[in-house]
């Protein structure tokens, strides 16, 4: 899709938000299209001695920051929440989220942009945003199997509902979903990077997707609830499509000042195995713990992940007909399946996935000292095997650590500050350390 597409789209995009408001008028009041936004200005600058800059400050931050050592954004964004029509039946949203990035694969991007409408339980969304992963706590996990946070956001049209009461239930049962479809707007680039002596790549990919959950509990009336799901994504172009999906499940404990969960995703490498089994090698485990109010710790996650599980046949993320699993050469699901834009070979770059059977533990911590400090500590251990059809001699073994703080101090209102430093073993792109360095500030527009 070109730049010209491109603002045509942004510019539908807000048209239709300011025609919903004009609509709507009557029925919310007379209050500013800026009530309840926010306006953010975001400067960050990354230093590192790799090629690389770590992989825990550049990876599941939805593709926002250089994968590489040095860098630096500038990030303006206009975001009015569709919570804070909480109390109302109609409910509305909207996001501009613009980014200029140095050493970086583009320049500029267009990180979200997108309007949504809401209707009790029913909402519309439209356009490229940030969502993320259900069933877990999305600062300290590894990611998804699936659709996760480590690339950019594709545009799109979804529509999706809250957790509905089955009828005669009381309560106890219920179910949601979602449906859309969109584009990935990353052909020119990939025209541009790859080597196409060495390596397919797409222009025109499409996708779709489907998201359908069952929950067993009824909060707050009994801590306890279970929720299973299904979660299927197809990457097409022309008669060419690739689909991948996980079954996704979760049992949580919320005892009020405690909450308990422990998660299991397993994954899903084509449509065959949506109605076959075969075994839980490829899976993400995980037990979160958030803890009573304390100045000490706030949460903690340990997960296990594998992809060992996969049929001959099968090459965990990628595609003979180009259709893998990445966006600008970041993968769209779990980072610890390292992404395209780190696989260089003699020099040559390869929209591939080399290194897709993978063991790893991973530990993560987080707390919140006072109303002012916030941090976190992420530490994860990978053996890496190769691909299926070319085998590392032996394991490869990764560490991947970062430590982060935040400041929000009282006597600036609406700043804020970050530092975030990382350290990786890691054979497969070199090891390296690097930090970096985030301030923002933030207004509230219209209260």
């Amino acid at each position: 899709m070109t730049h010209r597409h491109l603002i045509i789209v942004i510019l539908s995009a807000f048209s239709l938000v300011v025609f919903g408001q004009a609509e709507r008028s009557d029925s919310i009041g007379k209050e500013s299209f800026f009530s309840g936004a926010e306006l953010s200005i975001q400067v960050q600058g990354g230093l590192g001695t790799g090629t690389y800059a770590p992989l825990w400050i550049s990876n599941n931050h939805y593709g926002s920051v250089s994968p590489y050592a040095n860098s630096a954004n500038e990030r303006i964004a206009l975001l009015r929440s569709i919570d804070n029509d909480s109390l109302r039946q109609w409910r509305w949203g909207y996001g501009l989220d613009l980014q200029l990035l140095q050493n970086a694969e583009n320049k500029f991007f267009v990180q979200q942009a997108f309007v949504e409408l809401k209707w009790k339980k029913l909402q519309f969304t439209l356009g490229s945003k940030e969502r993320q992963i259900e069933l877990r706590n999305n600062r300290l996990t590894l990611g998804s199997m699936t659709q996760g946070i480590n690339a950019r956001p594709n545009p799109m049209a979804m529509l999706q509902t809250d957790y509905v009461a089955f009828p005669g239930t009381s309560g106890w049962l219920s179910f949601k979903g979602r449906t859309g479809y969109g584009l990935v707007l990353d052909g020119d680039w990939q025209k541009e990077w790859v080597d196409k002596s060495v390596s397919t790549y797409t222009s025109n990919r499409r996708i779709n997707e489907n998201v359908a959950y069952m929950k067993i509990g009824k909060e707050p009336r009994f801590p306890m609830c279970f929720e299973l799901g299904v979660h299927a994504i197809t990457l097409f172009e022309g008669n060419n499509h690739n689909t991948i999906g996980s079954i996704n499940s979760a049992l949580t404990f919320d005892l009020g000042t405690w909450l308990i969960r422990g998660y299991f995703d397993h994954y899903l490498e084509n449509m065959s195995q949506f109605f076959r089994w075969h075994g839980i090698k490829d899976h993400l485990f995980g037990i979160e713990v958030s803890f009573p109010k304390n100045r000490f710790v706030k949460s903690f996650v340990m997960e296990h992940f594998g992809t060992n599980g996969q049929h001959i046949s099968d090459s965990f993320y990628n595609d003979e007909n180009g259709l893998g699993w990445h966006s600008w050469g970041m993968s769209m699901g779990n980072p610890m399946i390292l992404s395209p834009i780190y696989t260089i070979n003699n020099g040559q770059h390869i929209l591939y996935f080399q290194d897709n059977q993978v063991t790893a533990w991973h530990l993560a911590l987080e707390g919140q000292p006072s109303d002012e400090i916030d941090w976190l500590v992420k530490y994860s251990f990978s053996k890496n095997f190769g691909e299926r059809n070319n085998e590392y001699p032996g394991s490869i073994h990764q560490t991947y650590f970062v430590a982060e703080c935040g400041y929000k101090p009282h006597w600036l209102p609406g700043w804020y500050g970050r530092v975030a430093v990382g350290v990786d073993h890691a054979k497969l792109f070199n090891k390296s350390f690097g930090a970096m360095f985030t301030v923002r500030r933030s207004f509230k527009l219209c209260r």
